[in-house]
């Protein structure tokens, strides 16, 4: 019985961080292009599907894309929101 109960816990925190993940990504997609709070199901939506598609799941070299459908998820039709970044050059020394 404790055993059950400690993986019941488990996904419960895993599921909790999941959600706080997609959530901290849709307001950063929203914050950075401006766009009203409305959209936030499809930022969230999107972000989701993107995890699906690009991240590799622990423990392994597959996407959870790769692992439901066995092959390669297309990706050809991403595109950038204009993110501006910031990159340094660090000296050897």
């Amino acid at each position: 019985m404790n055993s059950q109960l400690l993986k019941h816990s488990y996904k419960m925190v895993w599921q909790k961080r999941k959600n706080k993940t997609l959530h901290d990504k849709a307001n950063v997609m929203l914050a950075n292009k401006s766009l009203a709070k409305r959209f936030w199901t499809e930022a969230i939506n999107t972000t989701c599907y993107v995890s699906n598609q690009i991240f590799l799941r622990l423990g392994t070299t597959k996407t959870p894309y790769k692992i439901w459908n066995g092959k390669k998820p297309c990706v050809k039709y991403f595109r950038c929101l204009e993110v501006l970044a910031i990159s340094y050059e660090i000296e050897k020394t």
